[in-house]
């Protein structure tokens, strides 16, 4: 998992969020923008997941845009003939692509990622002002996005037991730092 430096925390949880909790995009220091007279605020690492299919139609676009290229590139239609195949790949691109678009935002999930690397075990009065903090972006109208998941995640020192307990009641999953990259807290 490279350097067990706190910096690379949420690289690493960003990273390992794709790989082994579905997610399909993840971000790191994302703005959520200003939320009740509070200046900019932002979030350590926010995780995306959406349709499936619309991640598949995408690639779709994407394929038929270079088969189009390389039809229009490779065998050029004759003089004055007009090249119906590489025409219809790029529409069929173009349209593919925007559908995968508006299919992604009306199925997108975010994940609020809060990393914590601390000298000491995360305690409960942690846990309460992050979802302090996630209860006011989610109230309010001027964040940029909200978060329909909450997930925390502790350095080597983990959880204090109480704090762990009151995160798993309000629905917060939490993971923990290992050797071999990262664990379900229990």
């Amino acid at each position: 998992m490279g350097d067990r430096n706190p910096g690379n925390l949420k690289r690493e949880f960003a990273q390992w969020m794709r790989s082994h909790l579905g997610y399909q995009a993840s971000e790191e220091n994302v703005p959520v923008g200003a939320v009740g007279g509070v200046r900019e605020r932002g979030v350590g690492v926010r995780g995306e997941k959406y349709g499936v299919v619309w991640q598949h139609l995408r690639s779709v676009a994407f394929v038929a845009f270079a088969v189009a290229v390389v039809l229009r590139n490779v065998a050029p239609a004759p003089e004055g003939d007009v090249p119906v195949l590489p025409n219809a790949l790029f529409c069929l691109a173009a349209v593919a692509y925007v559908a995968a678009y508006l299919g992604r935002l009306r199925t997108h999930r975010f994940a609020w990622v809060e990393c914590k690397d601390l000298k000491r075990a995360v305690s409960r009065e942690d846990m309460l002002a992050l979802l302090d903090t996630v209860q006011r972006v989610r109230a309010s109208a001027t964040a940029k996005w909200k978060p329909a998941e909450v997930v925390a995640v502790a350095g080597a020192k983990g959880f204090d037991d109480d704090a762990l307990a009151f995160a798993q009641s309000q629905g917060v999953e939490c993971y923990r730092r290992t050797e071999s990259g990262f664990e379900r807290a229990s």
